[in-house]
């Protein structure tokens, strides 16, 4: 996986045979199973960490610092303090939570951006008919009417297919 922003990368959760009561809550912008080596060839580890789950998050300082906050009453005061008492899967279900929050706010964001993008055009083909319409009042003939009426639709359609294409830019 390409990371190409600096504040994405890994939340996990690790847990170790000798340490059965507790998780392992941290990040990484590395490979997890790097880092969970890491950890594992630490002086006084007695058994090696193994991964137990595992999510990328776009700001994963942000999301750890998030999830710190939410285990605080079950983190352990006296040890390193990434650890925590809590049951593995509910660990992995907050996990989850924050993730998907993450997401949809990176959704709403766009949708916001889209939808902005939108109320533009929209004021752009307001401007257009009320020049339409101010070149069409004069003309004497009905079939210049008409066809200053159909550029119009032309453009409309354009415009249209240009919203489109921003709409499923932002959606990527």
């Amino acid at each position: 996986m390409q990371i190409n922003n600096v504040n994405a990368g890994w939340i996990y959760i690790l847990t170790n045979s000798r340490y059965k009561e507790l998780i392992k809550i941290g990040k990484t912008t590395r490979t997890v199973e790097e880092r969970a080596k890491e950890l594992s060839k630490a002086t006084g580890v007695p058994e090696p960490f193994k991964i137990l789950y595992k999510r990328f998050f776009e700001d994963c300082h942000q999301a750890e610092k998030d999830i710190h906050i939410y285990f605080d009453d079950e983190r352990v005061k006296d040890a390193d303090r990434e650890f925590f008492s809590v049951e593995p899967f509910i660990a992995i279900q907050i996990l989850d939570r924050f993730y998907y929050e993450e997401k949809f706010k990176k959704y709403d964001t766009l949708v916001d951006n889209l939808n902005k993008v939108i109320e533009y055009q929209a004021v752009k083909i307001d401007n257009l008919k009320e020049i339409i319409y101010d070149i069409t009042k004069p003309l004497q003939t009905k079939s210049i009417a008409i066809k200053k009426f159909e550029k119009l639709q032309t453009l409309k359609i354009k415009m249209d297919e240009t919203a489109k294409k921003l709409k499923i830019m932002y959606e990527t």
